[in-house]
């Protein structure tokens, strides 16, 4: 605790200007009961305090700046005279702040809609709803005391606060400038459960980027993780598909069965429940974080299996793209500068196109069976005869051995296949940008089968 508090008052040094900072650090000057010093620094943090606790009890942070001034401009002797009196002045401020924290059972649960019982015993020993954790993506790399995730967390936790009392953020860690970011780089990075009061909210960090303390592991990460790269998923496909869509036909879909359509028009191969409240959650057009309930495969504290949870999807993550990078033999899947996918490929060297391209046919079974030339599965490059199809010969996967199309292992070019939707945009590039580590799923995407998308009148000449 020491060293957290000495690294935080040395932070604040660094950066006057960090207001989250100052905030955080009054906050520690009152568990410590230096009222004075904590008052000082909460009139140093303006909104960021008024935003967080004078606001919702009736304390003006403009009355504690104002006294900070008074004492930062009296000169001399004056000033020790003026320092005891704003010391007591705020100290009374706070302190009255404290006693309504502590005494009124309304905010025994920091955003708490009204009033706990009156007789906490006679409550049933369980709740008809059981709490659910709440997991909240940053989309941006952290800063140990950045205002800008201490607001998003401060927002999401007011939106979900009915819904449980754990909570934990996800965020990227990159401490070294990389071109890709890559599913391992997400961690989650911080968690902890509801004070009693709001001025001792508890933060446990799991990742020394936050702090120069102890860090500790968070039991779940595997399966949270886990969780929300699918989640994410289902949001990027129904965003890439409405995307296309919309380009396609000039309009929007009204919903999720437009996007489905026989040969030559499927977009994409057919809608699970998730991806289809995902397209929902597309079509809305709602510009707020949205929050997504799933089940985490992991037995809960209560005993209970599966166990409930909720996570925030990223918005801002762009549609999907296919990269081709011929110095390394790879295809990697992204949104934006995130690599979703890295699959090995075979290509034909030269002889395989340089330049932008954009996937214009998708067909099963370009053969009329599952294990000809072109494998299970093909995607026509922009109207020519090149492709990205799959292979009956896997032993060229790595060389260039083909006449210029993309040979993809069956497994791999099935998961790709339902992923991305008609109308992709596809590049192939020899500059090596792409990470040499091959990236999987845990488990493959795949999407029923409500369509038809075989093209039996049709002889493939693709240049395999």
């Amino acid at each position: 605790m020491e060293k957290k508090f000495s690294h935080l008052k040395q932070f604040v040094k660094k950066h006057p200007e960090n207001k989250m900072a100052w905030y955080l650090l009054g906050k520690e000057y009152l568990q410590r009961g230096q009222e004075a010093k904590a008052a000082y620094c909460f009139a140093q943090s303006g909104e960021i305090f008024e935003a967080y606790e004078a606001v919702e009890f009736g304390i003006k942070v403009e009355d504690i700046q104002a006294a900070s001034k008074e004492v930062e401009a009296a000169p001399g002797p004056k000033r020790k005279k003026w320092t005891g009196i704003v010391k007591k002045t705020i100290a009374v401020l706070l302190l009255f702040l404290v006693c309504i924290l502590l005494q009124d059972p309304s905010v025994s649960d920091p955003y708490s809609q009204g009033p706990q019982q009156d007789n906490p015993q006679t409550a049933p020993p369980h709740s008809a709803q059981e709490p659910q954790p709440q997991y909240l993506y940053i989309d941006h790399t952290l800063n140990p005391y950045a205002e800008s995730w201490m607001n998003e967390f401060y927002t999401f936790w007011k939106e979900t606060k009915d819904d449980g009392n754990e909570w934990a953020v996800i965020a990227p860690i990159k401490q070294t400038a990389v071109h890709w970011l890559q599913p391992g780089d997400l961690q989650v990075v911080v968690s902890g459960t509801a004070a009693d009061q709001i001025s001792s909210l508890q933060i446990e960090s799991h990742h020394p980027i936050l702090c120069d303390c102890e860090t500790g592991p968070f039991p779940l990460e595997e399966q949270v993780l886990s969780e929300w790269k699918a989640i994410q998923e289902d949001w990027l496909t129904a965003k890439s598909a409405v995307h296309h869509y919309e380009q396609l036909n000039g309009v929007k879909p009204s919903q999720p069965q437009d996007l489905l359509g026989d040969y030559p028009n499927n977009l994409i191969s057919g809608l699970t429940d998730s991806l289809a409240e995902a397209v929902n959650l597309v079509l809305s057009n709602d510009q707020s974080n949205p929050v997504w309930e799933t089940e985490l495969n992991t037995s809960a504290s209560n005993g209970q299996d599966p166990r409930k949870a909720k996570f925030t999807l990223d918005r801002s993550m762009p549609e999907l793209e296919i990269i081709v990078d011929k110095s390394n033999h790879r295809l990697a899947l992204v949104s934006g500068d995130m690599v979703l996918r890295n699959y090995p490929v075979g290509l034909g060297g030269d002889r395989t196109p340089e330049g932008e391209f954009e996937i214009t046919e998708k067909v099963v079974n370009p053969n009329g069976r599952s294990d000809g030339d072109f494998g299970s599965r093909g995607m026509t490059l922009s109207d020519t005869l090149y492709a990205i199809h799959g292979t009956n010969e896997p032993e060229s996967i790595g060389k260039d051995e083909s006449l210029g199309c993309v040979r993809m292992e069956q497994e791999d070019v099935e998961e790709l296949f339902a992923m991305v939707p008609l109308g992709t945009k596809v590049t192939v590039v020899n500059d090596g940008s792409l990470p040499e580590e091959i990236i999987r799923g845990a488990s493959p995407y795949k999407l029923p089968s409500q369509v038809e998308e075989t093209n039996p009148t049709k002889v493939y000449r693709w240049l395999n």
